[in-house]
């Protein structure tokens, strides 16, 4: 508990400067992020260190976020999929890793990009951001502390046993809460509006964090990397944000369009 939080005072400024500030400053930071994530993620299926696969993995996690600032949304897209294109040519061709190639690149590429798409599209992108991360850390702490307060039966037993109902609704509720507060704080914010959208992000964090579970399993490991002390690889701590800002972005763009996700996400 101690280095968690230890860590957690060092790096949530450093997060927190980043998304305030924005342009270049965030996606260096995402794209930073991502490539440790993806590097890790490269250990995790086995797949051999600096080879074609992590180079591809780390290609979709800077090119396409740099691409989108520089040359456009359209073109940060066409990056993205010619990152998915190399990884099906390298499955069809090694069968090495039976198609976690492509789904690879979707997990670290997708998220980077939506992450700087809703930073970067409109004058509400800071506060989409803001949400988004304000809404996974509330979760991340609000199951925790109920999970371990309270306990009771198992949310995914045979995936993740330590992480029960109780927990998970902890993690709800603190997330609804934590978007209802914001709202107060938000240009043109909705309480309702952005509580429930925080609620919807929680449960995507969870199935997020769920999913990296899986594939931890899957490789027979107890964290994804050891860079963070208190809580194991990037990928431990990003698994939720990854899902949830993907769930982010496509509310926004399904509401406002994909040049104005921000205003999607936070006026209702």
């Amino acid at each position: 508990m101690k280095l968690r939080v230890i860590s957690s005072i060092i790096l949530v400024p450093v997060a927190l400067a980043a998304i305030w500030f924005g342009g270049f400053l965030f996606a260096a930071l995402v794209g930073l992020i991502s490539s440790v994530a993806a590097w890790e993620l490269g250990r995790m299926l086995g797949a051999r260190p600096f080879g074609l696969y992590f180079i591809i993995l780390v290609f979709a996690a800077i090119v396409p976020i740099f691409v989108y600032l520089l040359a456009g949304p359209e073109w940060g897209v066409a990056a993205l999929a010619l990152s998915a294109f190399l990884a099906v040519i390298y499955d069809a061709v090694t069968r090495d890793l039976l198609g976690l190639c492509f789904l690879g690149v979707l997990y670290i590429g997708l998220p980077a990009l939506a992450l700087v798409a809703l930073r970067h599209t409109d004058n509400l992108g800071l506060f989409a951001v803001t949400l988004v991360f304000v809404t996974v850390w509330a979760t991340d702490i609000g199951a925790f502390f109920v999970g371990r307060r309270f306990g009771g039966p198992k949310l995914a037993p045979s995936i993740s046993p330590g992480k029960t109902w109780s927990g998970a609704f902890g993690g709800l509720v603190a997330a609804l809460l934590s978007g209802m507060a914001l709202a107060g704080a938000t240009e043109g914010g909705s309480v309702l509006g952005m509580g429930i959208v925080a609620a919807v992000l929680s449960v995507a964090a969870q199935v997020g964090d769920l999913a990296e579970s899986m594939l931890k399993r899957h490789a027979g490991v107890k964290d994804s990397g050891t860079i963070i002390p208190g809580h194991g690889g990037v990928l431990d701590r990003v698994d939720g944000l990854f899902f949830a800002c993907v769930v982010a972005y496509a509310i926004g763009a399904g509401r406002a369009g994909y040049l104005s996700p921000g205003q999607g996400l936070i006026v209702w």
